[in-house]
């Protein structure tokens, strides 16, 4: 085999992408290389559990407040028995035509998990970004600490989509695009604003709000008179906040791993050092029909494909715009306030816009990448972090390994013609002798 030269070894993410020659030990590394606790779907789970939470508060809130007392007014109906039998038949009937159709369309769902796992990964980035911009501008009546809560989200979002466009144009040799180029410095100010909103949390609102040692307030709120216990809704927000960024960092810096992606999608540890090697350019492993099969069936459709790849580039932009959009159009100190036979046109005018911008950076990247991805190999391009000639050499795999398969069956089935053709042959002379 090939001896590696001294020094530290790659990255499990970069030996495909290096240019170097690979050795016994690198694949190795691929091969056996344990699997991480925080990789595992029930770690990405409870991250984005902790992420959602203030959402989830909110809703539950919502409910207990709005809806709970609703549901608990008394309405009088009277209904004969004909129509309560007349109901139960239509539940019934609507159940068996339900259950007709998942059954005829069952091959359907098969690839629907997978496709939108690619979708979740590809949004992600584009929802932070406009649940930052939400808080934001919500922040911005409310609290400091709310807005600063806000931009640190924002620029954990913009880091991950950022990272993800140098790091897709860097793989396939071309300049990375200039939206690209802040960041290393929103990295910086998003430590900064980190550990800022940390010790403000600690001094306000636990030495302050909770244990009353002073009244000072920077960035929360002024103390109230009731409810300063650790149980009191704003001191709870502030830390669900700050644990929900956390987790949000956490989750968009775990994605950006191909192994992480690949076992959201199912793939056992075998499948994933195989898909590794395969992107490598090997096809000599174990467990190499059953990864390119795999390969195979977690493939979305073409124009799904197109859709992950347009969410992946221009997401975060329309996540971004959207929420601000919005905010001009209805609040009353900025458009809102205009008669409505101002405020509709402009509302469509934007709309226009937006569908405009959508549809043409749609066309772009299908008309740049159609053939890619009306191919077999199209799966490739939906995972992270691989080069030009990564995708090259899994395609020539994928296709070699197909024709393959194919070259297999038509031999097999020749083989068991002629043997039925030389079987049927035989019984009939053997019939015609004995006849005779």
């Amino acid at each position: 085999g090939a001896v590696s030269s001294p020094g530290p070894p790659l990255p499990l993410q970069q030996h495909a992408d290096s240019g170097e020659e690979l050795s016994a030990a690198k694949v190795a590394l691929v091969m056996f290389r344990p699997p991480n606790a925080e990789e595992r779907p029930e770690a990405i789970a409870g991250l984005v559990f902790l992420w959602l939470l203030p959402i989830i508060v909110a809703a539950i809130r919502f409910a207990w407040e709005r809806l709970v007392p609703m549901f608990r007014r008394r309405v009088q109906m009277e209904l004969s028995v004909g129509r309560y039998v007349m109901l139960i038949l239509a539940a019934q009937l609507a159940g068996l035509v339900v259950w007709w159709w998942l059954k005829r369309n069952r091959t359907i769902f098969v690839s629907v998990p997978a496709t939108l796992v690619f979708v979740l990964y590809a949004v992600l980035p584009g929802i932070s970004i406009f649940m930052a911009m939400r808080s934001i501008l919500q922040g911005a009546s409310e609290a400091p600490f709310f807005v600063l809560l806000g931009v640190f989200n924002w620029l954990s979002g913009y880091s991950r989509w950022a990272d993800d466009l140098r790091s897709d144009a860097e793989l396939e040799q071309r300049p990375a695009p200039l939206v690209a180029a802040g960041r290393e410095r929103a990295q910086a100010l998003r430590e900064f604003l980190w550990l800022l909103l940390s010790v403000d949390f600690a001094l306000e609102e636990l030495l302050g709000r909770v244990f009353r040692l002073h009244s000072l307030r920077f960035l929360g709120p002024p103390i109230s008179s009731a409810g300063m216990t650790l149980f009191e809704y704003r001191t709870f927000a502030f830390a669900m906040g700050l644990g929900a960024a956390w987790a949000q960092t956490r989750v968009l810096d775990l994605l950006q791993r191909r192994t992480v992606l690949m076992r959201l999608l199912g793939a056992k540890q075998a499948i994933t050092a195989g898909a590794s090697l395969l992107f490598m350019g090997i096809s000599a492993v174990s467990q190499y029909k059953n990864t390119v099969s795999w390969l195979d069936e977690v493939s979305p459709s073409p124009r799904m494909c197109c859709i992950v790849l347009w969410i992946r580039q221009f997401g975060a932009v329309f996540g971004c715009a959207m929420p601000l959009v919005m905010y001009v159009l209805l609040k009353k100190h900025c458009l809102g306030a205009l008669p409505p036979d101002v405020l509709v046109p402009l509302a469509l005018l934007c709309g226009s816009v937006l569908g405009h911008c959508f549809c043409w950076s749609m066309t772009r990247i299908w008309r740049e990448r159609g053939e890619d991805l009306g191919s077999d190999y199209r799966v490739l391009y939906l995972f992270p972090r691989t080069s030009a000639n990564g995708r090259r050499l899994a395609s020539q795999t994928m296709r070699s390994a197909k024709k393959r398969c194919a070259e297999g069956a038509t031999s097999t089935a020749v083989e068991w013609a002629a043997s039925r053709i030389v079987r049927k042959g035989f019984d009939v002379f053997t019939t015609r002798m004995l006849a005779a």
